[in-house]
């Protein structure tokens, strides 16, 4: 890929432009590479061309990777460039936007800042003097005080060589080998946080659930946004960091084209309608001290953020355009780029921690990695599981992997990350309610002897039908869409129909 800061300083040559200036001059640090026509692998697309001729209206992206430290990527797909609704699969945009703005905030924080309202300020300044298009606009759109990003609410600010989101202990899974029971307090965290999200469908109230939801700390909230694809948390971490902001990552990192709106965007953050009031407080405020909640008034401050992000349009898009453009789309180019910058770990700085940990990729998927294999011997057999959001094409491939006679390890994986998205809506001029599925996952499966490739990732978009649920749906289309397209990349003949 291009080095971001040699095609910033081109662009400064040739618009006769002063350069920029400051810590995020180039921005974004390591945007996902784009995905050309003249990219895609030929022969992945020769293998895949009888699978693109059985479901030719499925948008759909392959990327198989060599199981080498760098995971050098073959990448082919068709229907690349069709917009479709993600649903719930955008709110991937929000941890990208959420693990960015972590960035900027320690590299302004580095010069130093004396509270929330200064580090802020001169974020807002490092925005304007990058000269990075996106960015200036950014700043201009929400440089008034008492405008997303909400710093002293995301961010612990408390030692400033080290900011870190707001309630970070025990989030994120891993490894699907992690043994939870070492890490004091994680499984009683997701077991907590797998209750929280319950409430979607149990609460006795719509404000009863949004008080448990906006009580976590942002961290813990973006981890319910992530594995548990929870609305009200993807919601209120939206609404922290901004849709500005978003955006503005969106188009200044080649994944939105404002010129023919194609792309990952995210216009809307409320998956669901908020409530008007949260229920009276009971009074008992956590400690000011608590690593997991914050207190009733500030999530009560949070629920009327929401509310009035609600109303967000971008100031570059007419009221007529906005209302009706749809507001959480993506193309299969556009994730599948992000999905392989993640796999790859390349995306926004690769750094190497201690413990030889890559940030932030490393930690980025730790938030997306599938709980339901994990092996928690701290939880009683038969007892609640904290699964988390699931993965149609790993819940597919686990239910056809005996009948195709594939070895355990096909429905057993060394690692599996994933985001689903699912789209009810309904379309006046057929006076039909359509039902999309998404899906977008990596795969590492646990077979070391097969034609299979060991990696993959795969993303499905634009597939409307009944749920691909793995247990009663197999003759469904899009659980045979990845029946074939194991058999394709094992090279084996697919089965027909």
């Amino acid at each position: 890929m291009v080095n971001a800061g040699l095609l910033h300083a081109a662009a400064d040559f040739f618009r006769g432009a002063t350069p920029g200036t400051g810590p995020l001059r180039q921005w974004p640090p390591n945007p996902p590479a784009a995905i050309s026509n003249s990219s895609l692998d030929r022969d992945l697309s020769t293998k895949l061309l009888p699978v693109q001729s059985k479901y030719p209206a499925l948008a759909i992206g392959v990327t198989v990777f060599d199981d080498t430290s760098l995971l050098p990527a073959h990448f082919f797909g068709w229907n690349l460039d069709e917009k479709c609704a993600l649903g719930s699969g955008s709110k991937i945009m929000i941890l990208y936007a959420a693990f960015q703005l972590r960035d900027d905030v320690r590299k302004v924080a580095a010069a130093g800042f004396t509270d929330a309202a200064d580090l802020r300020q001169k974020l807002v300044t490092a925005w304007k003097n990058s000269k990075v298009p996106a960015l200036v606009s950014l700043a201009q759109e929400i440089g008034a005080t008492g405008k997303a990003p909400f710093l002293d609410q995301i961010f612990d600010l408390s030692n400033p060589s080290a900011i870190e989101f707001k309630g970070m202990t025990n989030c994120g899974v891993d490894s699907l080998h992690e043994d939870t029971s070492t890490s004091s307090g994680k499984t009683a965290l997701m077991v907590a946080l797998q209750a929280t999200h319950e409430l979607e469908y149990s609460a006795p109230s719509q404000p009863d659930r949004w008080l448990a939801v906006l009580t976590w700390k942002f961290a813990k909230r973006l981890w319910l946004t992530t594995r548990w694809s929870d609305n009200a948390a993807a919601y209120s971490c939206a609404t922290e960091i901004g849709m500005p902001y978003i955006n503005a990552l969106m188009k200044a990192s080649g994944l939105y084209s404002p010129r023919n709106s194609r792309g990952m965007r995210l216009w809307l953050a409320a998956y669901e309608d908020a409530p008007g009031n949260l229920p009276p407080s009971t009074g008992s405020d956590p400690p000011a001290n608590d690593p997991d909640k914050q207190t009733y008034a500030e999530a009560a401050t949070l629920l009327q953020r929401c509310r009035d992000n609600a109303k967000y349009r971008p100031p570059e898009v007419s009221a007529d355009s906005f209302k009706d453009a749809t507001k959480q789309d993506g193309t299969v180019r556009t994730m599948a780029a992000m999905l392989i910058a993640l796999a790859q770990e390349k995306l926004i700085n690769r750094t190497v921690d201690v413990g030889l940990r890559i940030e932030p990729g490393d930690t980025m998927i730790s938030f997306l990695r599938s709980i339901k294999w994990v092996s928690m011997p701290d939880i009683a057999e038969g007892t609640v599981h904290p699964g988390g959001a699931k993965s149609f094409v790993a819940e597919s491939l686990h239910a056809w992997a005996d009948e195709l006679g594939l070895p355990l390890g096909y429905s057993r994986y060394d690692d599996l990350w994933s985001k689903i998205g699912v789209v009810i809506a309904f379309v006046p001029k057929t006076n039909v309610t359509v039902h999309l599925y998404t899906d977008w996952v990596f795969l590492s499966f646990a077979t070391p002897a097969s034609p299979l490739p060991k990696k993959i990732g795969v993303i499905v978009l634009n597939y409307d039908g009944p749920e691909p649920d793995s247990v009663t749906s197999k003759d469904c289309t899009f659980v045979r869409f990845v029946r074939d397209l194991v058999l394709t990349l094992e090279g084996k003949t697919m089965l027909i129909p």
